[in-house]
Order: C-alpha cells, then structure tokens, then sequence
C-alpha cells in the first residue's frame, strides 16, 4: 500500500460534526449547499480531511451558523444546491 493511500482518512457525518463543534443536521446542510463536499458511499456519506481542511479555509470569517446564514452564503458564492438524484440536475449540482 502506498503512503498516500495509507494517509487517507474519511469521516463520517458525526465525525465532521465533532471536529465542527456541531451537529450532524448542521453538516448535512453545509454538504446540501455545497460548502463541503463528500462522497456517497452506501448509505452513508464520507468527507476527507482535505476538504474539511478546504472547508475550514475557505470559510473562516463567515456566518454559518443557521440555514439562512448557509443558504446566502452559497447563493452569494454561486455554488448552488446538492441533489443526489433530482431532476435539473448535472453532476449533483443545481442552480434552480
């Protein structure tokens, strides 16, 4: 196994959560507006340490703190809502 596989690490929902100081419901709304991105993988949902990094970079100094708060931010940044299998949608981003 190579290094760089051995150094990846994936984190649940309740894992991001902790590390946020928040709650599951909280990072499923910051994955629903794509502030952090993660992968599907069966049921549940995976996140990487680099993106929770990315997240943590790119989001310093913003409100994130309420479904309000996330949805202007993501509407300000134009990153539109996650949809796994909704119609209008194109690589699970629509801007509907």
């Amino acid at each position: 196994m190579t290094d760089s596989i051995r150094e990846l690490k994936m984190y649940t929902m309740n894992e991001v959560a902790e590390i946020l100081n928040c709650d599951r419901h909280h990072v499923a709304l910051l994955r629903d507006y794509n502030l952090i991105r993660c992968t599907k993988i069966g049921k549940g949902y995976m996140f990487s340490r680099e993106e929770i990094l990315r997240f943590q970079r790119d989001c310093i100094g913003h409100d994130l703190s309420n479904k309000r708060a996330i949805e202007k931010y993501a509407k300000d940044n134009n990153l539109g809502v996650f949809r796994l299998f909704g119609s209008g949608s194109v690589g699970g981003v629509s801007n509907a």
